[in-house]
């Protein structure tokens, strides 16, 4: 494993498997100081645009989110990434999905990335 991040919250491991296969392994450790619970832990990444075409297996297949789920349904979806964005008149955050157990983000032929 190669470490690539460190402090003391937060060590950010990566392990490459088999030429393709990226494994990110987040640990969070304590502290003894007293801290604000962490509301969310994320990745950012950036794909090549080609990667435009999305299956998800989750709520859907309009946006939804915790609040305002239950119309979603829990089943197996694609679209294309474009489809995912709404142009909302305030810039807020859109094209989310709730309870998705994985997504593939593929190109034409077929070759993408799979996040579980």
């Amino acid at each position: 494993m190669i470490c690539l991040f460190r402090n003391p919250l937060v060590l950010l491991f990566t392990q490459f498997m088999q030429m393709v296969l990226l494994r990110l392994i987040i640990l969070l450790s304590r502290v003894k100081k007293q801290l604000p619970e962490i509301p969310r832990v994320g990745m950012r990444m950036i794909l090549k645009g080609e990667y435009d075409q999305m299956t998800w297996f989750g709520r859907g297949p309009q946006e939804n989110y915790w609040d305002r789920k239950s119309g979603a349904d829990i089943d197996l979806y694609k679209a294309s990434v474009w489809d995912q964005y709404h142009p909302y008149v305030r810039a807020q955050e859109t094209g989310n999905k709730s309870d998705v157990r994985w997504v593939a983000l593929q190109d034409q032929a077929g070759n993408g990335l799979l996040i579980k």
